[in-house]
């Protein structure tokens, strides 16, 4: 069965505003040194592929 689209839509969305709340709370030089924040938005980005791939597979 296939899932309604728009619920990968929502991951993207979701996942992308958690990536620019993260990044939005630091500079650079902070980014760079904060593994847990690179850890998060490595895991949003994953998300976020996952999502858009399984969107441009099934539709």
């Amino acid at each position: 069965m296939k899932r309604d689209p728009r619920v990968y839509l929502l991951d993207v969305d979701h996942a992308s505003g958690r990536i620019a709340d993260y990044v939005s709370r630091t500079d650079l030089d902070g980014f760079l040194t904060d593994y847990l924040l690179q850890d998060g938005n490595e895991r949003q980005l994953t998300i976020l592929g996952e999502a858009l791939t399984r969107v441009s597979r099934n539709y």
